[in-house]
């Protein structure tokens, strides 16, 4: 792009006048208008001033916007990779508090089961026991009730006997008086 040099129209003249017709010395309004021409000269922008620096400032700008889009997906990388890592550690962890649940688990199953078992031999023997102890205690009813039986037997034997002879007694006085 052609740059174009803008020159900013300060009337000298014009002012020199304005400044004697107000009652300073020409000498003097000279030089005040030779300064002021000089300070506009340097001092003020023109619109190739501004062309340049705007598009100074697109070029600056674009370098911001490419810098800060190049640090957004670094960012996001590193984000990313952070994430996946943060991933990878916390499967890692669960899978160990999985595995230690699991051990942990059959570690009270199997002492559930020999506490299980320790409570089934121990009835199974009390079972026994209680076994031994009611057949014994039925075979001492048993003998008790065989000798009542036999004692009663003899009871009846005796009595029956009695009954007989007291049968045969009236009996025979029955016979002899009638």
């Amino acid at each position: 792009m052609e740059m174009e040099t803008e020159i900013v129209a300060f009337d000298t003249h014009d002012f020199v006048k304005r400044l004697t017709g107000a009652g300073m010395p020409e000498a003097q309004a000279e030089v005040l208008a030779g300064e002021q021409s000089r300070l506009i000269q340097k001092r003020l922008a023109t619109k190739d001033n501004l062309r340049t620096l705007e598009l100074a400032l697109k070029n600056e700008l674009e370098q911001v916007k490419a810098a800060l889009q190049h640090e957004i997906e670094t960012v996001k990388a590193e984000l990313k990779h952070e994430i996946e890592s943060v991933k990878a550690a916390l499967q890692h962890e669960i899978e160990s508090v999985k595995a230690a649940l699991k051990h942990e688990l059959e570690s009270v199953k199997a002492e559930l089961k020999h506490e299980f078992q320790e409570h089934k031999a121990a009835l199974k023997h009390e079972l026994e026991e209680h076994k031994a102890a009611n057949q014994q205690a039925l075979r001492e009813l048993e003998l008790n009730l065989k000798h009542d039986i036999k004692a009663m037997e003899q009871k009846l034997t005796i009595r029956l006997g009695a009954m007989l002879a007291i049968g045969v007694t009236v009996l025979a006085v029955l016979d002899k008086l009638l």
